[in-house]
């Protein structure tokens, strides 16, 4: 291993080679992303790069819990059976439920990973949830590799779908006759309706967005305070506006009913946040907005995936998506392979029967578990 040197700063943008690091990684890993979120929330965060011969081989980002994230971040609720404190130190970031290890393609990158890690946390109990297998098994061997342990426990999933030229190429590679038979239903009659699909710069249309996001907020239980989605979506607007896509569907009347915001990274485009006036809704809306223009959109530009995030499993992976088991691993804490198991039966429950066996199947060869 060269010298390694680690660098601070508390901005990700000002850190040299983070986003080449990036490039194949989760659009929530992005510079631009993170220091977004750390405007938009008032967090405290500290990134770091570790580099060997000027180059960049290691990035981290570091954000310690002060009441200001969400539950899915507080490993205390998110995973109770691994027994980690809740002040536990988050890597990753906190917005986005994805998260990506950010390393250079070369044999001795593990040392230089695990130190950057030791630079930020200083010793303090960590977790970093949201990241695939891969990456969640590259952190345990590189720790196994010093003699240290860590846990492993498995969080949740989301939902990524592979960009097709048209419409019709996405339909024609859904698994069975039923899933395609109903996704050019539901295409065919939102045209029928005269529902209109636009493209849409995000700082020209921001605030007319806010009202259909609060209707989604009200629909799930949550707090619609217009105030604060305001807030929310122009602090988007004003930061990542060029890298921004709004798709707002429009009805005969040049009303519009939906919107779906998205995020382009180097190779995906990331789905944000959707919204919808239900009152005006007649069908189809969703996946227009949500899955299908994005994907055309992608295509045409070159960007192989779309994320989709989380939630709504059932109804993404009837329109193509693909699920992917996340996991956190952690420093402390317990890898409670029996709850972790017990998690994934109970999303896959909601699933169709060929997503919910290849979601168990994943998760308990991850585990090597045996009941």
């Amino acid at each position: 291993m060269n010298h390694l040197s680690v660098q601070r700063a508390a901005d990700p943008t000002s850190l040299p080679g983070w986003d080449q690091l990036g490039a194949n990684a989760s659009f929530y890993a992005c510079a631009r992303w993170l220091a977004y979120a750390d405007v938009a929330s008032g967090a405290s965060s500290e990134y770091l790069v570790t580099r060997a011969n000027d180059l960049t081989i290691a990035a981290l980002s570091i954000h310690r819990l002060d009441g200001g994230f969400g539950a899915e971040y507080n490993p205390a609720i998110a995973i109770p059976d691994a027994c980690l404190s809740s002040n536990a130190v988050l890597i990753g970031g906190y917005r986005g439920y994805r998260s990506s290890v950010l390393k250079a393609s070369r044999a001795d990158v593990s040392a230089a990973v695990t130190r950057t890690i030791d630079e930020g946390v200083r010793d303090a109990e960590w977790w970093w949830p949201h990241l695939t297998f891969h990456d969640a098994s590259f952190l345990q061997r590189a720790f196994a590799a010093e003699g240290r342990d860590t846990s492993l426990n498995f969080i949740g999933v989301d939902h990524s779908v592979r960009s097709r030229a048209s419409f019709e190429s996405h339909v024609t590679h859904l698994p069975s006759k039923q899933r395609r038979t109903n996704a050019r239903r539901e295409h065919s009659i939102a045209r029928e309706l005269g529902i209109r699909v636009k493209r849409l710069r995000l700082a020209e249309c921001w605030d007319s967005l806010v009202p259909l996001l609060a209707g989604v907020e009200a629909k799930y239980g949550n707090n619609p305070e217009l105030a604060r989605l305001r807030r929310l979506v122009r602090l988007q607007a004003e930061h990542l506006d060029d890298i921004a896509m709004v798709f707002g569907c429009e009805d005969t009347e040049g009303r519009l009913i939906g919107f779906s915001l998205c995020y382009r990274g180097a190779n995906e485009l990331a789905l944000r946040i959707v919204g919808f006036d239900y009152d005006h809704l007649r069908g189809g809306e969703y996946s227009l907005v949500a899955i299908y223009e994005p994907l055309v959109y992608a295509a045409e530009h070159g960007i192989r995936n779309v994320h989709l995030g989380i939630d709504s499993d059932e109804a993404k992976v009837r329109r193509g998506s693909v699920l992917e088991p996340l996991w956190a691993v952690s420093s402390h804490g317990e890898s409670a392979h029996a709850a972790s198991v017990a998690r994934a039966r109970s999303i896959a429950a909601g699933l169709p029967e060929r997503e919910a066996a290849a979601l168990l199947g994943a998760v308990e060869s991850a585990l090597g578990y045996r009941q």
